[in-house]
């Protein structure tokens, strides 16, 4: 199946900076995005976060026209509107993905909610880790393996409150956002680049893979850009996830 942006989207898309492209569509998308598009967004999010799995893609809408009070038919082509934007991912009937950022499978990167009812939801890639705790409004550990290197116990962890990331462990973590055109859904692109140990580490991996084009953040500008597009990204993902009051 083609992948393509609408044009006013892809028009956002193609201003934006290497590596910075996928921020600027999300935020596109929560300036469009309806309302019941954004409440079966936040519907699917609160149920995966709060169970750690979602039922199938029937059994879902299902649920949610129940608890929600919103009829199938309008459910169901909110689904299909977000499924062409890229933003609820399905295969067959299993769901895939969540507003591009959050995975139903296992990655390298995981969410560790803290607060009252602690549980752990997977992240499509490092981008989503910048903004993922403010979209759900819950505090938590971002943990993630080192990209730039096959030793499966070397991790980096960036502690969030509810505004988004405030540290990192260790302090000289550094980060690569890919270059995205657009021609691919949204939750494949975000699962490019990666965390990093280092500078050292992640240097050594854009040597591996022939500088990919993109923005790699080195220790030094990790923390303002952390903020800087976590702030962005959050406010988006906070818009596409916050109508369903369920969370806590």
């Amino acid at each position: 199946m083609t992948y393509s942006l609408p044009a006013e989207a892809q028009a956002a898309v193609d201003a934006a900076s290497p590596g910075l492209q996928l921020v600027a569509f999300l935020s596109w998308a929560a300036e469009h995005l309806d309302e019941d598009q954004r409440t079966l967004l936040s519907y699917a999010a609160s149920s995966l976060v709060n169970r750690g799995w979602l039922s199938p893609l029937p059994k879902l809408l299902e649920a949610a026209s129940d608890s929600l009070g919103i009829a199938p038919e309008r459910l169901g082509l909110a689904q299909q509107a977000l499924a062409d934007l890229g933003l609820f991912e399905v295969d067959g009937e299993r769901i895939v993905s969540i507003a591009a950022v959050l995975a139903t499978g296992k990655t390298d990167i995981t969410y560790h909610v803290k607060d009252d009812h602690e549980e752990r939801v997977q992240l499509t890639g490092p981008l989503a880790a910048l903004g993922i705790a403010r979209g759900l409004s819950r505090p938590g550990e971002v943990v993630a393996k080192c990209r730039g290197t096959d030793e499966t116990k070397t991790r980096v962890t960036l502690v969030c409150d509810v505004s988004g990331v405030h540290s990192r462990k260790p302090e000289s973590v550094a980060m690569f956002l890919p270059d995205w055109k657009g021609d691919t859904p949204p939750s494949a692109a975000l699962r490019g680049g990666g965390l990093f140990l280092d500078d050292d580490a992640l240097a050594e991996w854009q040597t591996r893979h022939d500088d990919p084009d993109g923005m790699p953040l080195t220790s030094m500008f990790f923390p303002m850009a952390a903020t800087d597009l976590g702030d962005k990204l959050g406010t988006a993902l906070e818009s596409m996830l916050d109508h369903v009051a369920n969370f806590a």
